[in-house]
């Protein structure tokens, strides 16, 4: 994950900022802090499970918030959400939190599923990506951009890339 997917990340990012703080949000075993902090940046994480949180901060011997984003003070140039922003109640309170913990010139990175995508187009309900009650919220072109809007962001890249090949051989195998 951190050569194939990480490195992508950090590429991506490095677009738009070269350094400084980054949060991961939702980090999990913290697989892309260690790409992050490999390619120079000071890394944070949060994660809500408390075990999962401690074992990533033990790991990566860094510091991993397990409380609310409402809690946490520090800010951050770089603030990510990778496969998270599905899962939530109110999506545009969470990018407004996280905006609240940005650095002037910061961006926040997310990557979710695209609702638009050909398989799932194709697949429908069939879809793996499609998975209520996990996933809550599926976003498209326009929702992203509406989602920007409403809490006053500004959208500098979007791109859909991903499985659909091989969700739809797949399925139909």
């Amino acid at each position: 994950r951190i050569k194939r997917f990480g490195m992508e990340r950090i590429r991506l990012i490095k677009k738009y900022v070269q350094k400084g703080k980054l949060l991961d949000i939702g980090c999990g075993v913290g697989w892309f802090l260690e790409a992050a902090k490999t390619e120079g940046f000071e890394i944070y994480g949060q994660e809500i499970s408390k075990e999962l949180g401690e074992y990533t901060q033990e790991k990566l011997g860094i510091t991993v918030f397990s409380e609310n984003l409402a809690e946490i003070k520090e800010t951050s140039d770089v603030i990510t959400m990778f496969d998270l922003l599905e899962h939530v109640m109110d999506p545009v309170k969470l990018i407004e939190q996280s905006k609240r913990l940005l650095n002037e010139g910061g961006i926040i990175v997310v990557f979710t599923p695209n609702y638009d995508s050909l398989g799932i187009q194709l697949l429908k309900e069939h879809s793996s990506l499609v998975c209520p009650p996990a996933h809550l919220t599926y976003f498209t072109k326009q929702s992203v951009e509406k989602l920007a809007e409403l809490t006053g962001m500004s959208l500098v890249h979007l791109e859909t890339k991903g499985m659909d090949i091989a969700d739809i051989h797949a399925y139909y195998n």
